[in-house]
């Protein structure tokens, strides 16, 4: 349940971006959110809807206007595929400091996602075009090719090293199977204690590569993880 703090949006553009995937795009109808990169808000469709959070995946600080980037996982998840251009949300937040760490930080930057958790890297990338020069590569595990999110934005993010990494696609010319210590071995030059790390994905793995990268000896300030499911 959102408290007092809840502001006013409605929504202004709903657009599929993957298999059951949907971007929603909401416009304050008083105050804004304003979130940095890589925080979350809480959103409710009308005055009755379920309560989620969600990464913010775009944000204008100019007109303030917000999107998220929903996966039918759930009855939530499911009902806001639905949702179109003109209905009234409600956001609370934000919440969480999980790409911070990024922008903080000078060492070269690695990103880990798995299926929508793409969504916190989507604002980095636009933050970090500014920085000419900075070492960045993102691991990107789906299933099938169809699945990848925002597969056009991700590559053509020409700063960006990006590996694709396909579980379930045996034909598939590029990495297959699952993201490792040892896949990122195979694709960073420097030793994986030089890096900044940031993964966001399902929680298994989320917790094999922060055990996985410990036994590396890589600090655990340096590994940053997403703290809420989707």
């Amino acid at each position: 349940k959102l408290g007092w703090l809840a502001k006013k949006h409605r929504v202004s553009e709903v657009t599929r971006v993957g298999p059951e995937v949907t971007r929603i795009t909401m416009r304050p109808l008083g105050g804004k959110v304003a979130p940095e990169t890589g925080q979350f808000i809480y959103l409710r469709w009308g005055m009755w809807g379920g309560t989620r959070p969600f990464t913010v995946s775009h944000y204008d600080r100019e007109s303030g206007e917000i999107a998220v980037t929903v996966k039918a996982l759930g009855k939530t998840t499911n009902r806001l595929q639905t949702i179109k251009p003109g209905e009234t949300v409600y956001l609370e937040g934000p919440y969480g400091i999980f790409t911070r760490a990024a922008l903080e930080t000078g060492r070269p930057l690695v990103m880990i996602a798995g299926g929508i958790g793409i969504t916190p890297f989507t604002r980095l990338f636009e933050e970090l075009a500014y920085e000419p020069g900075r070492e960045l590569h993102l691991f990107y595990g789906n299933k099938y090719t169809g699945e990848i999110v925002y597969r056009e934005e991700i590559e053509d993010a020409e700063h960006v090293n990006v590996i694709h990494v396909l579980s379930h696609e045996p034909d598939y010319p590029g990495e297959r199977g699952f993201i490792t210590v040892d896949l990122l071995k195979k694709h960073l030059e420097r030793d994986l204690r030089e890096y900044e790390f940031l993964i966001c994905g399902p929680p298994i793995m989320t917790e094999k590569l922060k055990d996985s990268l410990a036994g590396e000896s890589v600090p655990a300030e340096q590994i940053h993880f997403e703290l809420f499911s989707y």
